[in-house]
Order: C-alpha cells, then sequence, then structure tokens
C-alpha cells in the first residue's frame, strides 16, 4: 500500500498587501517575508514565511524571470495587436 499526504494552502492578497521582508544572519541564515492585509471585515492577516538563505535568493531569481517573461510575452502582444490594428486601418482608407 502506498499513501501519501499532501497539505495546500492558497492564498490570494488584493493590491492592499503590505510585504516586507528581512534577513537574519544571526543563528542560521534565513529570510523572512511577510505578508500582511486587512480583510473586509477589518481583521489584519499576518503570514510569516521563513526561508533558508538560498531558498530565498532562488525565489527571488524565480519570480524576477517569471515577471520578465510575462512583460516581455505581453509587449510583443501589444505589438501585433497595433500592427493589427494598423493594418485593418490601413485597409479602410483603401
Amino acid at each position: 500500500m502506498k499513501s501519501s499526504k499532501k497539505v495546500s494552502h492558497d492564498i490570494t492578497f488584493g493590491a492592499a498587501v503590505n510585504i516586507s521582508t528581512y534577513v537574519s544572519d544571526y543563528g542560521e541564515k534565513r529570510v523572512n517575508i511577510e505578508l500582511r492585509e486587512d480583510d473586509e471585515f477589518g481583521v489584519s492577516n499576518t503570514y510569516d514565511i521563513w526561508l533558508p538563505l538560498d531558498v530565498g535568493r532562488g525565489l527571488v531569481e524565480s519570480v524576477a524571470n517569471d515577471i520578465i517573461k510575462h512583460d516581455e510575452k505581453m509587449a510583443e502582444r501589444a505589438a501585433e495587436e497595433a500592427a493589427e490594428a494598423e493594418e485593418a486601418a490601413a485597409e479602410l482608407d483603401d
């Protein structure tokens, strides 16, 4: 028999989320990421995430690369849409 357990937490923040970070050099080198947001009932929800420093570095690199790729894709899409709109406008002029 094979058995496994999975724990999953899906947390969605809005634009009002407050983010703070801290790198600890005392004892085990860790990075702390704190996410805090007030919900619609005025309750402040805070999530503290502590990661080994090397994992934090990997997280930052991964997030930065994903955002860069996303921005490039959106710029390509906007350029394609602008070219299509220009082409459609040129056809109307003919």
